[in-house]
């Protein structure tokens, strides 16, 4: 959050697009900002929601949070509808809702512990 209050949305969402468009080396005042957030949603609304917490919370650490670049990242693949994401990390739940259900399945940790010992005793 600015000094002033929050971004509206379509300057938020302009300045996301654009940002992606200097990062992939592509003229952002050409690049077409409702394809890109549409496209990258689930990073967008990750990041936001990000920036949003980060803003808002008076102690929060960016060395304990520096995973979450990389989470970020990770979601850009998601704009190539043949990938799926499997994760047990909880931070991704911050852009779940912006997930199509085919995407993404989230899963607790303990269910990797059982498949690797279902597959150290049965060999499956």
């Amino acid at each position: 959050m600015r000094a002033e209050g929050p971004l509206e949305e379509a300057e938020d969402r302009a300045i996301f697009a654009r940002s992606i468009a200097r990062r992939a080396g592509v003229d952002e005042e050409t690049v077409g900002i409702d394809n890109v957030v549409n496209n990258l949603e689930a990073h967008y609304f990750f990041e936001r929601e990000r920036m949003r917490f980060g803003a808002n919370a008076r102690d929060y650490n960016v060395v304990k949070r520096a995973n979450d670049l990389y989470d970020a990242e990770l979601l850009i693949y998601l704009a190539d509808a043949s990938l799926h994401l499997l994760t047990s990390d909880r931070g991704f739940r911050r852009a779940s809702s912006h997930l199509r259900p085919a995407e993404s399945t989230w899963s607790h940790p303990s269910h990797y512990r059982m498949l690797r010992l279902r597959r150290l005793l049965y060999g499956a």
